[in-house]
């Protein structure tokens, strides 16, 4: 006799409590324009240059697809 087993690994689950599982998603502190991306093998920097002329650095670990370009 054939068993069929199946399991969910959470990928695209969300929550009662609307929290995501497995979804990692990055978002700025701060609006503005991006300035510069460096990428390195352990991480991405963004530079975001913010209305009053300010810069802020996030830092992303490596893997994560970077998804906004310099200029955006």
């Amino acid at each position: 006799y054939p068993i069929f087993v199946g399991g969910n690994r959470g990928r695209g689950q969300v929550y009662p409590t609307g929290e995501k599982s497995n979804n990692t998603i990055y978002t700025t502190s701060v609006a503005g324009t991006v300035q510069s991306i460096e990428s390195s093998k352990k991480s991405t920097e963004i530079v975001i240059a913010k209305a009053d002329g300010t810069t802020v650095t996030e830092k992303i670990p490596a893997g994560p697809e970077i998804l906004v370009s310099q200029g955006q």
